[in-house]
Order: structure tokens, then sequence, then C-alpha cells
């Protein structure tokens, strides 16, 4: 089912749907080994949570691809009977003598917390101890009313 469809499911999330290309896809391409864990959604999700969680996906990838260089990054994506939690984690850099892009002032992450919060929900983006980078994601299934 595609993900522009009125209702996707979580397994619609990584194929991308009729998406020009898929975060999987694009990450493959950059020498990334993704991992998606995945558990079926009780009910189909709706088309804008699906839209969302795949955008955050698409671009927690971009990040890595960009910042860190080839690197092993778990997807998971659990639905609840709530809500939709999503976890990008990668396992920072492999090789330390190669380095991704400098820092940058762009709006990734911002972009990500303000899509989350116009359907009620929240996401945290941090570095890991252990090293890597994870961002979680939590999307109402039901409209709450925006968080911004």
């Amino acid at each position: 089912m595609p993900i522009r469809s009125q209702t996707a499911s979580a397994g619609d999330l990584p194929a991308g749907g009729q998406q020009a290309s898929t975060p999987q896809a694009d990450g493959a391409d950059a020498g990334l080994d993704i991992a998606f864990e995945q558990t079926a959604p009780a009910t189909p999700l709706p088309s804008a949570v699906g839209s969302a969680a795949y955008r955050i996906v698409q671009k927690s990838i971009t990040n890595v691809i960009r910042h860190v260089s080839p690197t092993r990054v778990t997807v998971a994506l659990e639905p609840s009977i709530d809500a939709l939690r999503i976890t990008v984690i990668d396992a920072g850099r492999r090789d330390p003598a190669r380095s991704g892009s400098a820092p940058t002032t762009g709006r990734g992450i911002v972009g990500m917390r303000e899509r989350c919060q116009l359907l009620g929900g929240e996401l945290d983006a941090t570095a890991r101890p252990d090293g890597g980078f994870e961002v979680t994601a939590r999307l109402p299934l039901t409209p709450v009313g925006s968080r911004l």
C-alpha cells in the first residue's frame, strides 16, 4: 500500500510506497548497513502519521549519510494502541580517520521535531554515550492538537 494513501501500515514505511527513492535504498547506496525492525500495527496507520514517520526515517538516514560515513543503522517502528514509536540509531563512525561533513546549522532535527509536534507528538535526538546518535519519535495515532 503506498505511503501517500489514506492509510499506511508500518510495513509500508521502509519501502516508501510511491516515493522516487527510499531511505533504505539511499542508505544502501551510501554504504550504510540498515536493519529494519517492525511490528505490524493492529489497525492501519492514519496517512498523516505514516507520512510523518516516513519523513522522520528519511531525514534521520540522510543525516547519518551526511555526518557520519558508512556505519550500521537500526530503524525500529513500534506501533501501539495509541501511538507509533520510531527509533533510528546509528553506531557511529566505523573508521575514525574518515569523517562525514562538517557540522551544519541545518534544520533537519528542528524540522523533524516540528513535524512531530504538529501531530501532537514529540521527538528527541541525542548523541549516544557509546558513540553514534539516536532519534526517537512518538506520533499519536489520533489527533491531539499541535504542540507548537
